[in-house]
């Protein structure tokens, strides 16, 4: 399509040119409440001559653009005098406080609706009314214009007209976009080992439709060489934005400088990366329960919006957290909705998988309804997603829900029974929850477990969403409680006062979750289970959990034309190949060596030691004396690994007895962000002495960090990172199982190892790095271990004490220097 033709719905012309208002994440569900139900009463009312959901469309010129302007009208009567092109909107405001001037976007619809059907009809005259029902009262009142063709054409093209340098700057910005990377070479002198046949094979996926699933060892320069065939990809017209999907901040920031080396070599591309929104938000009191009467930013959002997106297109190319935040405090806008609209001029997207792949949170605006994919353009997006060992037992995270009942329990305590409206669905629910325990106490275990839908207890709790949210609309939402009010007319604390309106609201959004993971597992009945869990105290769990996630992963794959999938860390490739990719069609796979010298790492497995949970207590020394002895060959930074914080610190202690004198750190439980920096900025390339870090496999310093060179010198694992058994995981076994593949390795070893191979990848970062890997367990020395273990780790070195250890470390060090 020649680039001067441009598509656009009614619905994106007039929400974008007309937006008023503010940003409240109550408002809009609560004027769409029974939306769709509403407008089909509404329409069986209108009686024989009027038609409901017509298609229209035309195609209106502007100077040099030809804009393809397209909607459905809710409905069009046809009365003896004119039709009438009905507009129909529904809301939870009383009808005598609605003013039809308050609504531009609403009535410029009608007047496009109205424009096109009068030329396609060919009619110089034609109405339009605007119809508004109370969700509550189903009662309607109607606003009617008439207008002449010549009107509404002068109306058309003046919102066009307005829409216009939009579409200007998005336009240069593109052509800008395909010319230079047209014309981009690679930025730098020669690829590295392995690196040329990742570019090329991430270039054929996205020309052929096809999804990579890519294995590309620590070295080979896995940012890049996705990254930049992709703006080669959109160069060559296959495609028109990229999506670089991370689950990891220090990811984010890999592919920005990317970007940024790109555009030093001569590349002009819009980026931004997308902050979440409780990590940009710049009113604390609104994180929980975004309100237009608390955040100030959220107030008249729409009213500003467009001028602080202006400036921010037209100023920069690069959006990230510190732009965003400062054009937001400038404007008073809400950071993270400019960020969203800036996201739809952009041809690089650096966000979270969840904006794919969480139906909750997914971007509509890219990938279009979660369920049946309307609104999406799959050739438009080219999806890169790293770190993809991640992405399964993330999707199951995901794609699942749980519940507690407690929490019902006490919140139905503090609602008075006069309340009938939301009491007696909660009373109801409650003792849903309460039916489901007594199943567990008959299958006996603590636990219940029901392969088919748990349909009685997902229509109660429908039914308590529904009531939760007219009760917060009529009592008020949490954010927006004026607390000293609510304690003069209560005659309460102000905290058991507000206190309802939080867990309400908490518990609302709680419910809805479960929903959404209900109406996902009809897509694929047999890849989830329902269990339930009664704890030792009597608390109550229900989950909906997903044991399989990869067709629902494919299904958002489909969003776009071509995806590469990639990881250091793809080890069995059939594991996570089957885990995150449902079906063989348009699957292609690369497994690539490592391209550093295997001279440079020394592995070795303590095959003496068991660190099985029975045998712990008699192995703790000998793990301690494992980590002096590694740590003494050598002054330098050494990380620990342990499958649980409990190990960690029973070894820890035994470690401080033996008297190193190493400076010695621990990673603690729910670390914030600057704990986590100060932790990692201890391991520097000049310090002095030996440091010791204590750490958790799978845990945030044992992926994702890259401490280069002397910053760290040794990975220490302790454990093959086998979970403890767990029902889940067992749901997973037998699931596997059932399907014909080894249910234990799928649910166990496979994810243990990966963790395992995670850790010690922190060691050698570039080809001049040298570095030392100990496992610490002897299962490692079994065939079944060893034959998933990277190649580059063999012949991997058995080792059974520690003065052999101390002896090959120094000849390792003594031979490296």
């Amino acid at each position: 399509m020649p680039d001067n033709i441009i598509r656009l719905s009614v619905r994106e012309l007039t929400d974008f040119i007309l937006r008023t208002g503010s940003v409240d994440s109550r408002s809009g569900v609560a004027r769409m409440l029974e939306g769709t139900r509403l407008h089909g009463i509404i329409q069986s009312r209108q009686g024989k001559g009027y038609r409901r959901e017509v298609s229209l469309a035309q195609t209106f010129r502007l100077d040099e653009l030809y804009f393809e302007l397209s909607g459905r009208a809710d409905g069009i009567l046809d009365e003896e005098d004119a039709y009438t092109i009905d507009e129909i909107k529904t809301t939870a405001q009383d009808l005598r406080y609605i003013h039809e001037e308050d609504y531009p976007a609403y009535r410029a619809q009608a007047e496009c609706y109205a424009c096109m059907f009068a030329l396609e009809n060919k009619l110089d005259f034609v109405r339009t009314r605007l119809t508004f029902c109370n969700i509550e009262t189903e009662e309607c009142v109607y606003f009617y214009r008439d207008h002449t063709l010549e009107e509404l054409l002068e109306r058309v093209k003046s919102l066009l007209s307005d829409y216009r340098k939009w579409t200007l700057l998005r336009l240069d910005a593109e052509r800008e976009l395909k010319t230079s990377a047209e014309g981009l070479k690679f930025p730098f002198r020669e690829y590295r080992e392995g690196q040329s046949e990742l570019v090329l094979a991430s270039y054929r996926a996205f020309k052929r439709h096809e999804r990579l699933i890519a294995e590309a060892p620590t070295g080979i320069g896995k940012t890049m060489s996705v990254l930049y065939p992709a703006y080669k990809a959109l160069g060559g017209g296959f495609g028109r934005r990229i999506f670089y999907l991370t689950s990891k901040t220090t990811l984010r920031e890999a592919a920005e400088n990317a970007a940024s080396l790109l555009r030093r070599h001569g590349l002009h591309t819009r980026s931004i990366v997308i902050t979440a929104k409780e990590k940009i938000c710049l009113c604390r009191e609104a994180v929980r329960d975004c309100s237009s009467i608390v955040c100030p930013y959220s107030n008249g959002h729409y009213d500003r919006v467009n001028d602080a997106l202006y400036a921010l297109l037209s100023g920069y190319e690069s959006y990230n957290l510190p732009l965003l935040v400062q054009i937001a405090r400038e404007y008073e806008v809400c950071p993270f909705e400019l960020s969203l609209d800036a996201a739809l001029f952009c041809d690089l997207i650096i966000c979270d998988y969840n904006y794919l792949f969480d139906p909750n949170v997914s971007l509509k605006r890219f990938f279009g309804d979660y369920y049946n994919g309307d609104g999406c353009v799959p050739d438009e997006n080219l999806l890169l997603v790293d770190e993809a060992h991640n992405l399964g037992e993330r999707s199951r995270e995901m794609f699942s829900a749980e519940l507690v009942f407690e929490p019902f329990l006490r919140l139905l305590r503090t609602i008075p029974e006069s309340d009938m409206f939301l009491y007696l669905p909660l009373r109801l629910l409650c003792r849903e929850f309460l039916r489901l325990k007594r199943g567990v106490s008959d299958e006996g275990g603590g636990v219940y477990v029901s392969h088919e839908p748990l349909e009685r207890f997902g229509e109660l709790l429908d039914d308590f969403a529904t009531a939760a949210l007219e009760w917060q609309r009529a009592n008020g939402f949490a954010s927006s409680v004026d607390e000293a009010e609510l304690d003069a007319t209560s005659g309460t604390t102000s905290e058991n006062a507000v206190l309802p309106h939080r867990a309400v609201a908490d518990l609302r959004l709680a419910a809805r979750e479960y929903l959404t993971a209900q109406k996902l597992s009809q897509l694929c009945c047999d890849k989830f289970v329902n269990y339930v869990t009664v704890k030792e105290d009597g608390s109550i769990r229900v989950k909906l959990y997903c044991l399989d996630p990869s067709e629902l992963i494919s299904r958002r794959l489909m969003c776009g034309r071509g995806a590469v999938l990639f990881s250091a860390t793809l080890t069995p490739l059939e594991y996570f190949a089957d885990l995150i990719d449902y079906g063989d069609a348009g699957r292609v796979t690369l497994e690539l060596e490592s391209p550093f010298d295997k001279k440079n790492l020394f592995v070795a497995a303590m095959d003496k030691i068991s660190t099985r949970y029975s045998d712990r207590a008699n192995t703790i020394y000998e793990v301690a004396d494992v980590i002096a002895a590694a740590a003494s060959a050598r002054e330098g930074n050494y990380m620990v690994y342990f499958p649980s914080y409990r190990l960690m610190r029973e070894v820890f202690r035994e470690f401080a007895k033996l008297g190193t004198g190493f400076r010695c750190l621990m990673q603690k439980p729910d670390m914030s962000e600057p704990e986590r920096d100060s932790f990692l900025s201890q391991f520097s390339s000049d310090g002095d002495g030996t440091l010791v870090g204590f750490a958790v496999l799978g845990g945030i310093f044992a992926e994702g960090i890259d401490l280069v060179g002397e910053r760290l010198i040794g990975s220490i694992i302790v454990g093959v990172g086998l979970a403890q058994p767990n029902s889940e995981s067992n749901l997973i076994a037998e699931y596997y199982g059932e399907a014909g593949m080894n249910g234990y390795n799928y649910a166990y070893l496979y994810p243990g190892l990966s963790k395992v191979m995670q850790a010690a990848g922190r060691v050698i970062r570039t080809e001049s790095d040298r570095g030392i890997v100990i496992l610490i367990d002897d299962r490692y020395a079994t065939p079944e271990y060893a034959r998933v273990l990277p190649k580059h780790w063999q012949p991997m070195k058995l080792i059974g004490d520690t003065k052999s250890l101390r002896v090959a470390l120094a000849k390792f060090w003594r031979e490296s220097n």
